[in-house]
């Protein structure tokens, strides 16, 4: 699991913003949020360019890094990767996962275009490696205990990721941890499901055709208030199509369903029969959204005890013990601090305390 996540430099990030998911709390209801003392279904709230966005593109950095090969090509190069005020010239990525009862900890800082400056990883308390890329240096650490002190170590591709290519090199039964720790970088993901219209909606029907899921949607979409009676049919060209079923006459289903359902459907075809994932994070995830769908999907998303879940929002209606509670709720503000809800008050919070008010109220800071 991600258990603590920092960011510094990138885009709207001046200043270090971490998201720490283990400063949980003894609450006893929604206790399915919470797996093993780390937020396992989270929320983070904020206005409007207020930086949810870019801390899903920030979290989601490290799959880039990961599997993305060699950067090198200038062109490749994001003109909006590094915050405008900082000056420094890279960005800072910090992560803290968790696997059974063993922490593992990597950071790097790299530019814009892909070059890594430094690298870091740790064991617990111990010091794998601690790797100046620029210099191709290692100023130190105990290798063996991820099996690579025999791996070549005199190489100067700064484009490279050094922990992939520690990865990619021993043996996998050898790797141990680091083993885990690649399977669930390889895993996550950032949905945006709320794009008006998808070039994709026929793949996305034919998805759920080919795996004789149409049923099952229809299900999937009762449970989100959405009553559609779903049929298969056979167009004339040959190809099947998912219909919606009225008294009157058939109605292609991907060209007439409304921006929630076709939210819906993008959720279903992307997330629910895919479901070998690790973490994923879900941006603005209800812009489309009626509260009462909102709240729903919210209680989906923490239904998943192997993936762990994270969606932003400006909805403050979601801000209520009977749908999050508030160890598992994070705000972001517009001076880019983020912390729980439980982290920004005095206040001893209790179930029966009406969370959206105080938030309204000015609570939280």
């Amino acid at each position: 699991m991600l258990k603590k996540f920092s960011v510094w430099g990138y885009r709207t990030f001046e200043k270090n913003v971490t998201l720490d998911l283990s400063k949980t709390r003894e609450y006893k209801f929604n206790e399915e949020d919470v797996r093993n003392g780390i937020v396992n279904n989270g929320l983070v709230i904020g206005r409007n360019a207020s930086g949810k966005s870019n801390l899903a593109r920030a979290i989601s950095d490290i799959a880039d890094v990961f599997y993305r090969g060699s950067w090198g090509d200038v062109a490749s190069e994001d003109p909006l990767f590094l915050n405008a005020d900082n000056g420094s010239g890279f960005a800072s990525f910090e992560y803290v996962f968790q696997f059974d009862d063993q922490e593992v900890t990597y950071s790097y800082d790299r530019t814009p275009s892909g070059a890594f400056l430094h690298e870091r990883l740790m064991l617990g308390e111990e010091l794998v490696f601690d790797f100046d890329n620029s210099a191709a240096r290692l100023r130190g650490g105990n290798l063996s205990l991820v099996g690579a002190q025999h791996v070549n170590w005199k190489y100067d591709d700064a484009y490279l990721c050094l922990l992939s290519y520690v990865i990619n090199t021993v043996p996998r039964d050898r790797l141990g941890i680091l083993d885990k720790l690649s399977r669930f970088v390889g895993a996550m993901q950032v949905f945006d499901l709320n794009r008006a219209r998808d070039t994709n909606v026929r793949g996305f029907a034919q998805k759920i055709i080919d795996r004789g899921k149409v049923s099952e949607f229809e299900d999937f979409l009762r449970r989100f208030g959405v009553d559609e009676h779903l049929v298969e049919m056979t167009d004339p060209d040959g190809r099947k199509s998912i219909y919606s079923k009225h008294s009157q006459r058939l109605i292609p289903f991907a060209e007439a369903c409304s921006s929630g359902t076709m939210m819906l459907l993008r959720l279903y075809s992307k997330y629910a029969l895919q479901p070998v994932k690790s973490f994923c994070f879900f941006d603005e995830f209800d812009a489309y959204c009626h509260f009462e769908m909102a709240e729903e999907l919210v209680r989906f998303f923490g239904e998943s005890s192997e993936c762990q879940t994270i969606c932003s929002t400006h909805n403050t209606s979601l801000v209520k013990n009977d749908v999050m509670r508030p160890d598992c709720v994070f705000l972001l503000s517009n001076d880019r601090t983020l912390a729980s809800l439980s982290d920004r008050t005095s206040r001893e919070l209790r179930q029966g305390h009406n969370i959206e008010k105080l938030y309204r109220n000015g609570e939280f800071g």
